[in-house]
């Protein structure tokens, strides 16, 4: 194994940055994957396996610049060890033949045969050494009659003191010299300021009110000056010390120099605090009292901090009482006041890099220190993002305050800084925890025991809730898809607009105290002022359906809470253990004109509808102020009571489904007569769930024409009217598609959207650069460096007509045929998409 050398300086010194760092990591681990992979190989004694990895982990080393880095090479290093460790144990293992015999005979003659004969003396001096037999005489001596010479040992002797050095004792200062020296220019500032008063009480002028190692500090350069006769220290009537100003006095008029020694602990800096307070007047006490007019205070962390506010005392630091003082007046609080997290230590786990920027530059705006690492007795709050992790188990155990990075924002946006136990992991994820469970309820119930309980009955229904009108407030679209199946078998009747004069039962989540704090406000008073209305639980649906009779509503009640300033939270998206919470949207969010208006409802047509791109799509509108969105089997379209979806814009016409002409009339007739009642101007809109997901992916509306697989596939006729079906007639995603992965290359503009989605609507996996570990390459020209390294590594080149192929096939196609060769040119340009014909829809990225 070569010697291993390193030509980089560490740490900082390596220039390295966060990208080098973390393409070595990747190396390093796949040289772990590779070691792994080929144990057995690196066992064999004959193998030159080892020897690669050794100087490919060598090349490596020598980038390694951090201990992040380091541990992996050394895990590596330990890997190497284990395989060296075997082909020890199978050289001196008894039981394996060691060599071939053959190969022996071979070797044997070629080193010691020559000219017809066998030199079998070379053979015996070659391999004596491989035997045991008694070594030779070394007369390491000479002769055996040779006399040693003992070597004689010098005893140490002690060096004699030089009487001509001097001892050097330190320099004296002089006030016109040595101007350059930090210590001499405090000095001097000093002597300066005792110039204009003749005698100053000590404290006054070396105490700091906010720092003890300075006030140290501080009496350090009043004793040189004492030495040096510029100042005198002395006891006043109060036997108090003070120090008086001297002008320069010959050596003869000196007095003579003593030495006295000064103690200075924290709690006497804090008593000559107390002093000047009540030297002024004023009195100190150390407990908030009602008759408390100001706290003087160093950290907002503290209990008395919490209480001051909550009594709106006036908060300063220790230099106000000290500039009050020197001033004889009292100075403006607002200049004196602390920050908004002065005093504090933060330290974030779990978070994004751009949050932990966030906080540390909270912390540096607002006077608070963040460090990176915990230190116990040091670190005063930690930022958690989950329940997890050495950092979080290390607070729990000391008892640090943990809370939520919406704690920070949410202390910055009120400009003072709130309780932290409103902010707690704990509390802030409750609702979605709560909805967690309820979900998981639900699901079970239906897919476990509803089986069971019809299975019992002759018909597909229950008698139920036949009399009963439902509203449901604050569900996901997975959810409510879940419970509205479980009040259709029950016959209940849902209404997806908020009418109290008709609904009976309104069905609450649990976290909608933590959702919408104005509908909130809103359903309180109509519970207030319809008495009838039942607020139940969705316990209630499935304790009914479980007890095959309608429970009673007592038993399953939904108090409605006016939320609290607790931070809103999103139960559609589980984090561990507690839940994930949605972040405020930022400046540029807010800001942004939605892509659709306030009013608009969309209906989803679908095979399935709990395909993930239906459900991210109805997340992403739902985020949308104002907006409705909700999916349904295209089978049970033709069951809708079209009177209640007046309120309709878009129709979603998703991969695999298709709409009747008759149904396409009833939504057209109800949203006619919705708008005409309320003497409005609006038309449905059926849009395909492709050209949704560009626009939702890219945050703009692209134009319907701007793509040929944006529109539907229609068929008109005098007789019947129009029906709609989606292009993509094969339900998305397809199974041959799940080991795909996939890059793009040269394709640009709405091309490039409609490629990345078609990729991830058939369940293939997109890379946005190219390696070996793809299995294709989407180009349109024959160019680039994506398209030379997919040569290079036998990577299949495509064009986008193969994604249509194979979607229509519902098979992987050959990649190697003709129509999918990519064109033999050097131009970059688009070609003209044309309108594709009704009978080969697939044919939209053609390049002919």
């Amino acid at each position: 194994m070569t010697k291993r050398t390193r030509q980089r300086g560490l740490l900082h010194n390596s220039q390295l940055t966060d990208s080098d760092r973390r393409k070595i990591r990747c190396k390093e681990r796949d040289i772990l994957q590779d070691i792994r992979k080929n144990a057995k190989e690196l066992a064999t004694v004959t193998s030159t396996k080892f020897i690669e990895t050794t100087e490919e982990l060598n090349q490596v080393y020598e980038q390694i610049c951090y201990p992040r880095e380091a541990n992996l090479d050394a895990s590596n290093l330990e890997e190497l060890n284990q395989a060296v460790v075997k082909q020890s144990q199978s050289l001196g293992s008894n039981n394996c033949q060691q060599y071939d015999a053959t190969d022996l005979i071979r070797a044997s003659r070629s080193n010691f045969a020559s000219d017809g004969t066998f030199n079998w003396e070379k053979l015996g001096r070659k391999v004596a050494s491989c035997f045991h037999c008694v070594p030779e005489i070394n007369f390491f001596f000479g002769l055996m009659d040779t006399k040693v010479t003992e070597k004689q040992r010098h005893r140490s002797r002690r060096r004699r003191n030089d009487e001509s050095i001097q001892t050097s004792h330190p320099t004296q200062y002089s006030a016109k010299s040595d101007r350059q020296d930090a210590q001499a220019r405090r000095l001097e500032t000093m002597r300066l300021a005792l110039e204009r008063s003749n005698r100053q009480n000590l404290f006054r002028v070396a105490l700091h009110p906010q720092s003890f190692t300075q006030t140290i500090e501080n009496l350090f350069d009043v004793s040189f000056l004492v030495r040096n006769g510029a100042l005198e220290i002395g006891m006043d009537d109060n036997e108090a010390p003070y120090l008086e100003h001297h002008e320069s006095r010959p050596d003869e008029s000196m007095p003579a120099q003593t030495q006295t020694i000064i103690s200075l602990t924290p709690d006497q800096w804090e008593e000559q605090v107390r002093k000047i307070v009540c030297a002024c007047g004023g009195i100190f006490e150390d407990d908030l009292i009602p008759e408390t007019t100001h706290l003087v205070a160093q950290n907002v962390s503290t209990t008395k901090y919490q209480v001051a506010l909550e009594w709106k005392l006036p908060i300063v630091v220790s230099s106000w009482i000290f500039d009050s003082f020197r001033a004889s007046k009292l100075h403006d609080t607002a200049m004196y006041g602390l920050g908004l997290l002065e005093g504090l230590t933060l330290t974030t786990t779990g978070l994004l890099l751009v949050e932990r920027d966030e906080v540390q530059k909270s912390a540096k705006q607002h006077k608070a220190i963040y460090d990176a690492n915990l230190e116990v007795g040091k670190t005063s709050l930690l930022i958690a993002q989950a329940p997890t992790g050495i950092k979080y188990e290390t607070a729990s155990q000391h008892q640090i305050p943990i809370v939520h990075i919406s704690w920070l924002r949410d202390s910055i946006q009120a400009n003072r800084m709130l309780l932290m136990a409103e902010y707690a992991l704990e509390k802030v994820y409750k609702p979605s925890q709560l909805y967690s469970k309820l979900h998981q309820r639900v699901t079970e119930f239906s897919e476990f025991e509803l089986d069971r309980i019809m299975e019992s009955r002759v018909d597909d229904y229950l008698e139920l809730f036949d009399a009963c009108t439902f509203h449901l407030v604050g569900f996901t679209t997975e959810t409510r898809g879940l419970l509205l199946e479980l009040i259709r078998i029950g016959m209940g009747t849902v209404y997806y607009d908020w009418d109290p004069e008709r609904v009976s039962h309104l069905i609450v989540s649990p976290a909608i105290e933590h959702l919408d704090k104005n509908l909130v406000h809103q359903l309180k008073s109509v519970q207030t002022g319809h008495p009838t209305l039942n607020c139940v639980s969705a316990e209630w649906v499935i304790e009914s359906l479980r007890q095959d009779s309608v429970q009673p509503v007592e038993d399953f009640p939904c108090t409605l809470v006016v939320p609290n300033d607790t931070p809103a939270t999103d139960p559609s998206f589980p984090a561990p253990d507690f839940g994930c919470v949605q972040y405020p949207n930022t400046s540029n969010e807010i800001d942004a004109k939605p892509l659709f208006k306030p009013e608009s409802a969309f209906l989803f047509l679908c095979v399935n509808t709990n395909q993930s791109h239906i459900q991210k799509c109805i997340h992403r509108l739902e985020a949308i102020p104002g907006v409705q969105a909700f999916a349904i089997n295209h089978q049970d379209a033709s069951n809708l009571s079209f009177l209640q979806f007046g309120f309709l814009t878009h129709v979603v016409i998703c991969n695999g489904a298709s709409v009747s002409s008759a149904i396409v009339e009833g939504l057209e007739s109800s949203v006619h007569t919705y708008h005409s009642e309320s003497q409005s101007k609006a038309r449905l809109h059926f849009i395909s769930d492709l050209w949704l997901c560009c626009c939702l992916s890219e945050g703009k509306l692209f134009s319907r024409r701007s793509h040929e697989l944006f529109v539907l596939e229609s068929h008109s006729n005098e007789t019947f009217g129009t029906s709609f079906r989606s292009i993509l007639a094969a339900p998305l995603p397809l199974d041959c598609f799940r080991k795909v992965s996939a890059s793009i290359s040269v394709y640009v503009g709405v091309d490039r959207v409609v490629i990345l989605q078609l990729l991830e609507l058939v369940g293939a996996k997109v890379t946005k650069k190219l390696s070996r570990r793809n299995t294709h390459l989407i180009c349109l020209n024959p160019f680039g460096m994506k398209y030379e390294k997919a040569k290079e590594w036998n990577i299949p080149v495509v064009n986008a007509q193969w994604i249509m192929q194979s979607i229509s096939q519902q098979r992987l196609v050959d990649p190697t045929l003709p129509a999918f060769h990519i064109l033999d040119d050097e131009s970059s340009r688009f070609p003209a998409l044309e309108t594709p014909s009704s009978d080969d829809k697939s044919n939209a990225f053609s390049q002919d």
